[in-house]
Order: C-alpha cells, then sequence, then structure tokens
C-alpha cells in the first residue's frame, strides 16, 4: 500500500517536472521565433 503511494508520488512529481521543463522550452521557443521574425523589420 505505502509502496504504491510512494510510487503515485513519484510519477505525479516527474509528470510536473515535464510538464515545467515543456512549458519553459515552450515559451523559450516562442520568444526565439519572435525574435527572428522581428529581425528583418530592423532592417
Amino acid at each position: 500500500m505505502q509502496a504504491s503511494i510512494l510510487f503515485d508520488l513519484l510519477s505525479f512529481l516527474w509528470l510536473s517536472v515535464l510538464s515545467c521543463r515543456s512549458w519553459i522550452t515552450g515559451s523559450y521557443l516562442l520568444q526565439a521565433s519572435e525574435s527572428i521574425v522581428s529581425l528583418p523589420s530592423f532592417r
């Protein structure tokens, strides 16, 4: 019983870390694409 609770907690932490990482990567990619798109307008 306790082991399954521990496993659920670990999987929940892993999922939250993965979603946080994907969100950070997504926002970073969005910023990068925006800067790449706005580069030609400076010329």
